[in-house]
């Protein structure tokens, strides 16, 4: 495209995004597959553009006011000239209510200088023109509530948007600051809201495209990939993230949760949104798999796979400890030999990364821990059954002879004897313990999202705002009493259902385990022995003595203690007093982090959550893309 300042994106009915060039005076169309075409010149400054319920299309011009577009021949006439004989100070930006009146912004160049922007309310049809407030310095983007009872206003050149509460006569009363903003070159500009009734808004001049509940707490920012000023409205809603293409990153001190609207959701020519096909080319990385994730699943569910604990210092130096690993690659080396091939363990497997435990993957996904078995199974690598898992230990070895399976030790010796005869009757030869959950993680992103031990299945759970996972096909399968049974069968010997109130004081009985137990442990059980979630060097030196055949180092995702040490930085330490047992990671990886971790020395890595966070109805082929990336 040449030169431009591109503004006013909006979605038509059938997919197409439209948006203006200001001092061109240009309106163009873009087509689900991208083709761009220009549809008309004028004379004037189109600063915003909005499409109403009747596909009718309508343009805030700088020098002409509220204009109409006729899409067919390109035609661009005056809809409303002026404000009864009065000129307009500059439209900049429209927003159509439920009931079809235009709201708009006559900002001109009114700033804390001048404060005498002003807020409209036009309808078509009556031709009835209301002022709203006439006191703003540099109104800009506008959205109305979904109740239509307040309007949001951003106040660009204070830095700040406004909430307008809107009475039923139709006057703006007790208009009040509802965010306040610093820092950057200019303030908010777009503004959108997301499902739930937050406000999403652009601030081009960092660069910042916030995402807010309704109340205001910031929860999600995207970040454009070309720094300051990305596109100034996300007035398209969900879609236009597509077009941005940008990194999205967790608010600081909040919950890890996004609303659905800050994603791409559907895809670019997708002509049925609840067709998943599109995976194969929208899924580029690994972290594509969460963006995804986050739309499709109900909210206390995905936070309890992506959520970490506390303030999630645990979890974000997780990562910050593999991107401070830097890269030295030597050249001209005859790499055509390359392979990702690993042994462990006496077995060859054809990569040096693995499936780690995920409790209650079965609601993720139906049948989920046979499906992730299985796909391990043909991909040659290791898959470890999470102790806490929904389905039956017997089951899932059956899918996958060569399963691992991880137990979160009882305290009692009675307790820990009959878990692991039924686990070497089950037929499995590894058996991995985890020694980090001695008392229960304080996880508060859980708690706000609705998620809780015992399960409670509320609306939120069930996803029935959503079409998501439990409510399209996960509930009728898990209330059935084929799918009920694993849970009584896990009763026995070790864990109470997680629907029942003995769940949280079952999860809780390990505070007084230590490395007796362990031993016992040793000295009953014939297969390989994994102790999982160490990270000082000390208990690694112990679990050698002991006669443990490997370690993971582990700070559980930095989902139970936070602040606790990542397992990259405890590495060199802990491999310096492994000796020959082998020393595997858990914990941070994504992209190159894989890449990083076996450059450290590490024999293997394990990772779950990018495999829980599934699309629905493709838990096979997306689960086997990830193995893919990962090889990659």
């Amino acid at each position: 495209m040449v030169d431009s300042f591109i503004e006013g994106p909006s979605f038509d009915l059938e997919g197409n995004l439209w948006f203006v060039d200001i001092p061109f005076g240009r309106i163009f169309r873009a087509s689900p597959n991208g083709a761009v075409e220009q549809i008309s010149e004028y004379e004037g400054q189109p600063n915003g553009l909005k499409i109403n319920a009747a596909g009718h299309i309508y343009i805030a011009d700088f020098r002409n006011g509220i204009m109409q577009l006729n899409p067919n021949t390109g035609e661009v006439t005056t809809a409303l000239g002026d404000a009864d004989t009065e000129g307009f100070k500059g439209c900049n930006d429209l927003h159509f209510g439920p009931d079809g009146a235009l709201y708009f912004t006559d900002q001109g160049q009114t700033g804390l200088q001048d404060p005498s922007g002003r807020v409209y309310r036009w309808c078509p049809d009556s031709g009835r023109l209301d002022c709203l407030i006439d006191k703003v310095p540099s109104p800009n983007g506008l959205v109305l509530d979904k109740a239509g009872h307040a309007l949001y206003v951003a106040v660009t050149r204070a830095n700040a948007v406004w909430r307008l509460p809107i009475s039923d006569s139709g006057r703006v009363v007790k208009a009040g600051l509802f965010l306040q903003f610093s820092g950057g070159r200019a303030g908010p500009d777009g503004l959108a809201l997301t499902e739930d009734g937050g406000v999403v808004v652009c601030q081009t001049g960092m660069g910042l495209v916030w995402v807010h509940d309704a109340l205001g707490v910031p929860i999600a920012v995207v970040r454009s990939l070309v720094g300051s000023a990305p596109p100034t409205a996300p007035s398209a809603g969900r879609r236009i993230v597509r077009y941005l293409s940008p990194s999205l990153t967790p608010a600081p001190s909040y919950t890890q949760s996004c609303p659905s609207a800050a994603f791409p959701w559907p895809p670019a020519g997708a002509s049925n949104p609840s067709d998943d096909s599109w995976l194969a080319t929208m899924i580029l990385n690994l972290d594509d798999y969460e963006v995804a994730a986050r739309q499709r699943l109900p909210r206390p569910l995905f936070q309890y796979v992506a959520g970490a604990a506390e303030t999630s210092a645990a979890f974000a130096d997780n990562r910050a400890a593999f991107d401070a690993l830097k890269l030295v690659p030597r050249m001209l080396r005859g790499v055509e030999g390359r392979t990702t091939r690993q042994r462990l363990f006496g077995q060859e497997w054809s990569a040096p990364f693995g499936i780690a435990p995920m409790g209650i993957s079965a609601l993720m996904a139906f049948d989920g821990d046979n499906v992730a078995a299985r796909v391990a199974a043909r991909e040659g690598i290791p898959y470890v059954l999470s102790g806490s898992s929904l389905t039956r230990m017997e089951e899932v070895i059956e899918a996958n002879p060569q399963a691992w399976f991880q137990a979160y030790v009882p305290g009692e010796d009675d307790r820990i004897s009959a878990l692991i005869e039924r686990v070497a009757a089950a037929g499995y030869e590894t058996l991995v313990l985890t020694a980090d959950t001695a008392v229960l993680a304080n996880r508060e992103n859980n708690l706000r999202a609705g998620f809780s031990t015992p399960l409670r299945f509320t609306p939120r759970m069930l996803g029935l705002r959503h079409q998501t996972a439990l409510a399209g096909r996960h509930l009728p399968a898990h209330a059935s009493e084929a799918r009920y049974a694993p849970l009584r069968e896990l009763r026995r010997p070790t864990r109470a259902p997680i629907v029942s109130r003995q769940a949280a004081r079952d999860f809780g009985r390990k505070d007084h385990l230590n490395w007796e137990h362990i031993r016992w442990v040793r000295d009953q059980w014939r297969g390989r022995l994994v102790l999982k979630g160490l990270l000082s060097h000390h208990d690694v030196a112990m679990a050698r003595t002991i006669g443990c055949d490997g370690v993971v180092l582990s700070n559980h995702g930095g989902r139970q203690l936070d602040h606790a040490i990542s397992a990259m930085r405890a590495l060199l330490l802990a491999r310096a007093e492994a000796g020959d047992m082998a020393v595997m990671l858990d914990g941070g990886t994504a992209r190159h982090r894989c890449r990083q971790g076996f450059s450290a020395r590490c024999r293997l890595r394990l990772h779950w959550p990018p495999f829980s966070l599934r699309l629905r109805g493709r838990w096979r082929q997306s689960t086997k893309s990830r193995c893919a990336h990962y090889a990659e």
